[in-house]
């Protein structure tokens, strides 16, 4: 019938080809797909592997399927050995089939700090021969120097270094008693400038006048030595004498003498005397200001607080105790001031000796014909 549609064959038989032809190409670019996956897999496997270990360069190393043995680990070494304890030296012998008396060895005690003897010199001022006999032992001094700087143990060796009490002392003999000056000797002396006990610190003074040895036959301080010393702290509250000290002395021919001996007055009597000042006014100053600016503050205080209400809840107390702590820390210290001693220049004071003093070193003496 003319009426009919007549399908081209055209379009069938190319439907039926394109069908395989895309079916094909899909198959291959699985397969290459495939393929470029398994290659980078095997690729990243291969990079990521970790790297065969690294042998020591210690000789033949036992590998598997080879004949031999890996060498065997070298053993730590031994540990330093301790060297060994020093021993302290053993003391010389003693002398024996002598009449000298044995005199203990310095070596067998152990290393101090020895304390300043009476009489210590440079080598260079040491005139007379050597003794012929040990001298006296002054066991127990403290060291005056250091003591007024605070080494003693309490304040009794900071002021001097007194003697000890207890155990068995012996008695010895003078090697010569026209050379020594035994303690207790009062060396009177003159001062040269005043004294103010306000900045403790040194003075000087002159001796007037000799003063004999031990023996009364030989003097040994010549008029016009010159003694140094110093005041060792401020004077206490209740306290109207000041502790000072005498550390040195220095004759005209030159002889240097290191000692310890305290000051006292022309009769003797221990410290040094003077007018003393008590600040009363300067520490009534800072009691009357701390009192005046404390009842300032509470006043203050007390008037704010009225004027604006006890029901406001508002609280003055800080500034009260302000105005306090600000009293305290401006005028405080006035009340704690001590009170100084004066002593004017000229008048003449007592050196008490407190050690022995060995004056042969400086001198020697030879009979008169």
């Amino acid at each position: 019938m003319l009426g009919n549609t007549i399908t081209p064959q055209t379009d069938a038989t190319t439907s039926q080809i394109a069908g395989p032809r895309e079916s094909r190409k899909k198959k291959l670019g699985k397969a290459l797909l495939g393929t470029v996956t398994i290659i980078a897999a095997g690729w990243f496997i291969l990079t990521d592997s970790p790297p065969p270990p690294v042998e020591a360069d210690r000789g033949t190393v036992a590998r598997n399927g080879e004949i031999g043995s890996a060498f065997a680990p070298i053993p730590p070494s031994a540990p330093p050995t301790a060297p060994a304890a020093l021993r302290p030296p053993l003391p010389p012998a003693r002398p024996t089939g002598t009449g000298m008396p044995s005199v203990p060895s310095v070596l067998a005690r152990p290393v101090v700090r020895p304390p300043i003897s009476a009489l210590q010199t440079s080598g260079g001022l040491r005139t007379a021969a050597p003794p012929t006999a040990p001298a006296p032992s002054t066991e127990g001094g403290v060291d005056s120097i250091s003591a007024l700087n605070g080494g003693g143990s309490d304040r009794l060796d900071e002021g001097l270094g007194a003697g000890r009490d207890g155990g068995t002392v012996s008695a010895t003999m003078l090697p010569d008693r026209n050379l020594f000056m035994t303690m207790g000797t009062p060396i009177p002396c003159i001062l040269e400038q005043p004294i103010n006990t306000q900045v403790p610190g040194p003075f000087r003074c002159k001796v007037r006048g000799p003063v004999y040895s031990t023996s009364g036959a030989v003097p040994l301080l010549d008029d016009g030595t010159w003694a140094f010393g110093r005041v060792a702290q401020h004077l206490e509250r209740g306290m109207d004498r000041a502790f000072a000290v005498v550390t040195r002395l220095e004759t005209p021919q030159g002889c240097l003498i290191k000692l310890r001996a305290s000051l006292a007055d022309q009769l003797g009597t221990p410290g040094i005397d003077g007018e003393v000042d008590t600040h009363f006014f300067e520490r009534f100053r800072g009691v009357a200001m701390i009192a005046l600016l404390d009842a300032a503050g509470q006043a203050a205080a007390i008037g704010a607080s009225n004027a604006i209400g006890a029901d406001s809840g508002i609280s003055f107390n800080q500034f009260q105790s302000g105005s306090k702590n600000f009293a305290q820390g401006s005028y405080g210290d006035d009340i704690d001031i001590p009170p100084t001693l004066r002593r004017a220049q000229a008048p003449q004071v007592l050196i008490m000796a407190m050690d022995d003093i060995d004056m042969r070193p400086c001198f020697s003496l030879t009979m008169a014909r």
